[in-house]
């Protein structure tokens, strides 16, 4: 099993997780963070006052697939979210060796 985090703007979220959705992943988790990159805080003007925004906000997806359907999933991540930008997202693949579904008490590949 493959655990797959990608960190990507707020805005491309909703169409990333319907594409996903129709590629046939059931489960996705999504989270709101921050991020302090490369571009070291952005200046915005609210309410007439220049302010320093220092981390960025992201979104970040979740999911817990087989082997093969990993690489099918950073595809349709990447594919989706690939722009020429600085910090215009990350993706993280690790192995999941195991895991268990607390209500069923399923250990392994049943858990997921």
């Amino acid at each position: 099993m493959k655990k797959i985090e990608a960190i990507v703007e707020p805005y491309e979220f909703e169409e990333l997780r319907e594409k996903l959705v129709k590629a046939g992943f059931g489960r996705i988790r999504a989270s709101e963070v921050k991020e302090y990159g490369t571009t070291q805080g952005l200046m915005i003007t609210y309410r007439g006052a220049a302010q320093t925004m220092q981390f960025q906000p992201k979104t970040k997806i979740e999911l817990i697939c087989t082997e093969p359907a990993a690489d099918i999933a950073m595809a349709i991540i990447s594919q989706r979210t690939k722009t020429s930008r600085i910090e215009e997202g990350k993706i993280f693949v690790s192995d999941d060796s195991d895991g268990m579904r607390l209500r069923m008490e399923e250990v392994g590949a049943h858990a997921y």
